[in-house]
């Protein structure tokens, strides 16, 4: 008759197992799921800054490429190197905020490998 019967230390050592395998797994829920999300969310920020900030650069550099071939033009008047007539056509271009877009071109694709920057 008491062949089958289980020793209370036996159901004590399972009882203390499963507990601490609950915690366990409990543990593991509230620690590292949350970091691994969190890094998720870190990873995904940091792409949309770099894209914004790639954005942001190609902006700059058409701004600056327009800036750099209006001097450039500027400074063709100032050196004398114009016809009267020429110099009144790039007057009048530069007074619509208007330069050679072969300049432009030049001095923005310049500026994109400044930065690191591939062309599109």
């Amino acid at each position: 008759m008491n062949k089958h019967k289980v020793p209370v230390f036996f159901w004590t050592a399972l009882s203390i197992a499963l507990l601490v395998m609950a915690l366990s797994v409990g543990y593991y829920f509230v620690s590292f799921l949350p970091s691994k999300e969190e890094s998720k969310v870190q990873v995904e920020t940091v792409q949309e800054d770099k894209e914004k900030s790639e954005v942001q650069i190609r902006q700059d550099c058409r701004d600056e490429a327009r800036q750099k071939a209006q001097d450039k033009l500027r400074k063709l008047i100032e050196a004398g190197l114009l016809s009267q007539s020429q110099k009144l056509e790039v007057q009048k271009a530069l007074d619509q905020d208007l330069a050679r877009k072969e300049d432009i071109d030049y001095y923005f694709d310049l500026c994109l490998e400044i930065n690191g920057l591939s062309k599109e």
